[in-house]
């Protein structure tokens, strides 16, 4: 009898350990199972770099005095609300505008531009500083860019990527507007999808930047009490189509 009263509970317990053990076994198997579909059915999204197709030139030994002894400071002008997000935007009839479902920018182009005109200034060596707004950096010149268009024309053949900036070169302790400029930029688009439109951005934004460079060194040279014209070498064509 006693030998039965405890052998009973032990079995019962071990059938009861079993028990558990395969339905978590069988939990496991169905978490991966559904794993797995949802990796394989879960839309894919894209996200592109902007990017400057101008290669960063080797830093000289020593490095030479700045052309204009001041401090330029970099900012985003209030962006046209239908680019003022990480969304790529493109056009069929010229007309309508609509954001490519599963691609996206990496960052926000305003910002992206920004901070693409910083490194290349910096990289010029034409000021003693260049730093943007938001880094806490005092200067003379506040550069504001402020992006009007970034979009994908599907709606000519072959497609274009058409960019607009406006920049505003500002007196920082007087608040007053030095000079203003409108830049406008267009690149073919040899496919007619997001990566065809993210290549063209990166040659617009390429042949902006030096145009707003050359720009912005001759600007600030003008002005009374800075050195004379800023002379830049001849630039060459970013590759890509134009």
């Amino acid at each position: 009898m006693n030998t039965q009263t405890v052998a009973g509970p032990r079995a019962r317990r071990t059938r009861l350990r079993s028990a558990v053990a395969a339905t978590f076994a069988l939990v496991a198997l169905v978490a991966l199972a559904g794993c797995g579909t949802l990796a394989s059915d879960a839309p894919r999204f894209d996200f592109y770099v902007i990017q400057d197709l101008r290669p960063a030139a080797a830093p000289p030994a020593t490095p030479a005095p700045p052309r204009i002894d001041r401090t330029l400071l970099l900012t985003t002008g209030p962006a046209q609300a239908l680019f003022d997000s990480d969304r790529i935007v493109f056009t069929r009839d010229g007309v309508g505008r609509a954001y490519y479902q599963d691609s996206n920018w990496s960052e926000r182009p305003a910002r992206r531009i920004v901070a693409l005109a910083e490194a290349r200034l910096a990289q010029g060596g034409g000021f003693r500083t260049v730093a943007q707004t938001l880094a806490g950096v005092r200067g003379e010149q506040v550069l504001s860019l402020r992006l009007e268009e970034l979009v994908h024309d599907d709606s000519v053949s072959p497609g274009v990527l058409r960019l607009t900036v406006i920049a505003e070169l500002l007196d920082w302790r007087s608040r007053t507007m030095i000079a203003r400029r409108t830049f406008m930029r267009i690149a073919t688009v040899d496919t007619r999808d997001a990566k065809g439109a993210a290549r063209a951005a990166n040659v617009a934004v390429t042949g902006l930047l030096d145009e707003v460079v050359t720009w912005t060194e001759a600007s600030v040279a003008a002005l009374p009490g800075v050195s004379g014209p800023v002379s830049r070498p001849e630039a060459t064509a970013p590759p890509g189509p134009r």
